[in-house]
């Protein structure tokens, strides 16, 4: 069951890459582990960097917004900052977090802003 629950992520994280190419993102990194957590998508668009949580479900099961957690939240951003630091990036870089909705049918939804900075 684990293997088919990473590939599912993976190819929503496939998906979701390629939806935000055709948007006119760059992809700067995929699964990056850092600190406590991972970020699924670092992309960047014009002078913005872009954390991008990807979250698949099957339908009829939980919503995709509702199973991202405070905790969950809180280890994006722990990983967040790690990477900063690693980067050498200036404490003023302009970030935003978004997500990434993914499901079996459909084109993946993009919410932008959703913890804000």
């Amino acid at each position: 069951m684990a293997l088919q629950t990473t590939t599912s992520g993976r190819r929503a994280e496939l998906r979701a890459a390629r939806l935000l190419r055709r948007r006119g993102y760059r992809i700067l990194a995929r699964n990056v582990r850092a600190g406590r957590g991972e970020i699924d998508i670092l992309a960047r668009i014009d002078s913005l960097l872009v954390i991008v949580e990807v979250r698949y479900r099957k339908e009829g099961t939980l919503a995709a917004d509702v199973s991202v957690s405070r905790a969950k939240e809180m280890r994006i951003r722990s990983a967040w900052r790690t990477l900063r630091t690693t980067l050498a990036l200036p404490i003023n870089t302009p970030v935003r977090f978004d997500l990434i909705l993914v499901g079996p049918s459909g084109p993946p939804v993009h919410i932008t802003d959703v913890w804000g900075e």
